[in-house]
């Protein structure tokens, strides 16, 4: 006994920072023996909850859990031996012991169902379906809990139960990627939680719905539900949860490719845990340490990943299995590094080690067997790269994880080339083709996301015209008014004139509407021409649908203007819009004078095909001609605003020439693009240009060689990513 009362005092001690009043006075109700000993394990009950269990301090909150525990059998208190056991239960199951604390939480369900005890009965099917769901990933078990704790919570009235159920039932929704499903979970969650006051709950389901918008890509609307959810748990005074939210915003950023702002919150959410040694620390230190890998630094990267390993070898023997997570996740980010570096023995050696873990954990991931398959394959020993690389490739396969299969596949192409087995490097260099497409639609998109938040954030300064619009409708509206009774008489006139005209009226209308139809044709056939070839247009006319097709050279350019982020950082909305728009149409004009097809604007960049209509022969050189002049434009263009000091862009361009695929995507906004190699390469070609130059590639550069009024500039081979070293040419301006 006097040993135990030795270790709570080191205990008590131990969480001496976090003594804030409310905290001192739930240890003085714990320690005036002269209260109910029920009122005694409640505020101990509480005082557990709130420093130890939130902030890890697993061994102080193991050992007062046992203290209630054993009160309460001491004084026959049934329903604290129930609270007891759910605390010793979450103790174990944070420390990974899972079988053990599934043992306690049964043992609180029996009891609680012995005795009626709605609230215990509630904790502890709730606990078994999170135990099941997210720890064991047995989701339809974990789920039979989830469906029983919310039935006993609606019975009983409990909103907050009911709240904690939906969480749940969203959090498992999360996990199985039914993105729609879990964001109602969470939605009915924050009712409930808002409709009993219960801040804790707001702010976490504030940052569950922001991870679901997350995953969609939506960052503007996450960071609005971060910034709720941490505005929540500051006046919470919540350290714990502000951490967690700070992280989070830190991998949205990471996600923006914003390094700095990532790091920054990284950081900051860092310095919360700092005195706490939590098990997080190691998941944000690897977080900063990805945003320095992300910019190729890898040695600041390794810094933070070798702290993470440091962590989180403590956590192993701390807490065991919780620990090892990070600990796997450690070793794989630092063999990641080596094999970037062309440390090939290290990255094979933590490549090891992390896959190891993650086979005793039972998380088998892509990433590890992927840099032990092509280490193996930079070293030449061929064989073994072969099986590391399936390997990789069944286990992205089986997590539907697209960049891990098209990685596999690349491996395997390029191990079998170099042993000679040519239908089979063949084969897998097809696939590997077909994911990295897939992948660039996908980086696509996340541009459009990227400027979508962009976009966000810039909506602040289109709110300064909101007065003025206000004050215009008021103004537009009360002439309306004024009008209304001359209207009417007016209408009743035109009325009786209608009625009057007879059969003429009749005629004239017919006459008319003909007229009226064939305008609004023509208009229609306009703007279809607008977005599609003639050809496709007329065979979209003809059938209401337009095949695929395949073109054997076709030259597409890709444009793009140097800084834009920053540049739009100095301008307004309007501003930004209207020179985006002033270049593109220029654009659009060089575009119809060389017969060349736009296919599409992203944000600043500008892309267009030679080859698609017209005379095929000669594509390539018109292409280079409007691709010359639309520098010229942007030249001048920037001349001019120079001088009247305002902002302008300049522009990189660049064009490849080879096989595309044509079509349509989409039904009821549809829209004309191109696919293949050809597309990613030209974009290679642009980020390889200069600014005010236009780089071409050298199956660009044989089909225009022999024009005489074109002269080029023979650039060193440039590493291209994906592709190797390549020849490129910088195409002058022609002589004349």
């Amino acid at each position: 006994m006097r040993k135990t009362l030795n270790l709570f005092s080191l205990l008590l001690l131990s969480i001496s920072s976090y003594a804030q009043m409310n905290l001192d006075s739930l240890m003085g109700i714990w320690n005036d023996k002269t209260q109910a000993d029920t009122i005694r394990m409640e505020a101990l009950n509480k005082f557990i909850w709130e420093p130890m269990m939130l902030d890890d301090k697993l061994d102080s909150g193991e050992v007062l859990s046992q203290l209630i525990y054993d009160l309460a059998i001491k004084t026959g208190s049934r329903k604290y031996e129930v609270i007891g056991l759910n605390n010793l239960g979450a103790c174990q199951a944070l420390r990974g012991n899972i079988p053990m604390a599934i043992e306690r939480f049964e043992q609180g369900l029996k009891i609680a169902e012995e005795i009626g005890y709605p609230r215990g009965i509630f904790e502890s099917l709730q606990s078994l379906g999170v135990t099941y769901g997210a720890f064991l990933n047995d989701i339809p078990k974990g789920e039979t809990y989830l469906s029983r704790s919310l039935k006993v919570a609606e019975e009983s009235n409990n909103k907050e139960g009911m709240a904690k159920a939906f969480t749940a039932y969203g959090k498992d929704a999360h996990r199985q990627n039914k993105i729609l499903e879990a964001r109602e979970y969470y939605f009915k969650a924050l009712k409930l939680g808002l409709e009993t006051e219960s801040k804790g709950l707001a702010y976490t389901i504030n940052q569950y719905l922001a991870g679901t918008y997350a995953v969609e890509g939506n960052y503007a609307k996450a960071i609005d539900y971060l910034t709720i959810a941490l505005q929540q748990a500051e006046a919470h005074g919540n350290h714990h949860q502000s951490s967690h939210i700070l992280t989070a915003f830190g991998g949205i950023y990471l996600s923006l490719e914003d390094y700095s702002k990532s790091v920054e919150y990284f950081s900051r959410a860092l310095d919360l845990l700092d005195e706490l040694n939590h098990r997080e620390t190691a998941g944000i230190l690897m977080g900063i340490g990805g945003a320095y890998a992300k910019q190729k630094n890898y040695p600041k990267a390794m810094e933070y990943f070798f702290s993470a390993l440091k962590v989180s070898e403590k956590l192993v023997k701390e807490m065991g299995v919780v620990g090892k997570y990070s600990l796997g996740g450690s070793f794989v980010s630092l063999a990641y590094c080596y094999y970037e570096s062309g440390d090939y023995k290290n990255a094979l050696d933590y490549a090891m080690r992390g896959l190891k873990i993650g086979e005793e954990l039972g998380m088998i991931n892509a990433e590890p067997y992927a840099i032990i398959g092509n280490t193996y394959r930079k070293s030449g020993q061929f064989t073994k790269a072969i099986t590391w690389c399936n390997k990789s490739l069944t286990v992205a396969e089986k997590n539907l994880y697209i960049e891990g299969q098209r990685d596999a596949c690349e491996c395997l192409y390029q191990s079998y080339k170099s042993t000679n087995q040519d239908s089979k490097a063949l084969i897998f260099h097809e696939r590997f083709t077909l994911f990295k497409d897939s992948l660039n639609k996908n980086e696509t998109g996340k541009k459009l996301q990227r400027m979508e938040f962009s976009k966000e954030k810039m909506a602040d300064s289109l709110m300064q015209q909101k007065d003025k619009m206000e004050v215009q409708m008021a103004h537009e509206t009360e002439i309306h008014q004024k009008n209304n009774t001359r209207n009417i008489f007016l209408g009743s006139g035109i009325m009786l004139f209608v009625l009057s005209g007879g059969l003429w009226s009749r005629l004239n209308f017919t006459r008319k509407s003909k007229a009226v139809l064939q305008i609004e044709k023509d208009r229609s056939e306009s703007l279809l021409l607008n977005i599609l070839p003639a050809e496709v247009a007329e065979e979209l006319k003809q059938n209401g649908e337009a095949l695929a097709r395949d073109f054997d050279m076709v030259s597409i350019i890709f444009t793009d203007f140097k800084g834009f982020t920053e540049t739009s950082g100095n301008l307004s909305a309007g501003e930004l819009v209207g020179e985006l728009n002033y270049c593109f149409k220029g654009f659009d004009a060089i575009m119809e004078k060389y017969g060349i097809e736009k296919i599409k604007t992203i944000g600043d960049a500008y892309m267009a095909a030679g080859g698609l209509q017209g005379s095929k022969e000669d594509a390539a050189i018109r292409t280079v001609r409007a691709a010359l002049e639309m520098q010229e434009f942007i030249l001048k263009r920037k001349a001019a605003q120079d001088a009247a000091g305002l902002m302008a862009f300049e522009m990189r361009a660049g064009i490849h020439t080879g096989p595309v695929v044509a079509g349509i995507v989409g039904v009821k906004k549809f829209q004309y693009d191109i696919w293949g190699d050809t597309v990613n390469t030209a974009s290679r070609m642009e980020s390889s240009s200069e600014v005010g130059r236009v780089n071409i590639s050298e199956s660009t550069y044989e089909e225009i060689k022999d024009e005489s009024d074109f002269t080029f500039e023979k650039r060193e081979k440039i590493q291209v990513k994906g592709k190797g070293e390549m020849e490129m040419y910088f195409v002058l301006h022609p002589a004349s």
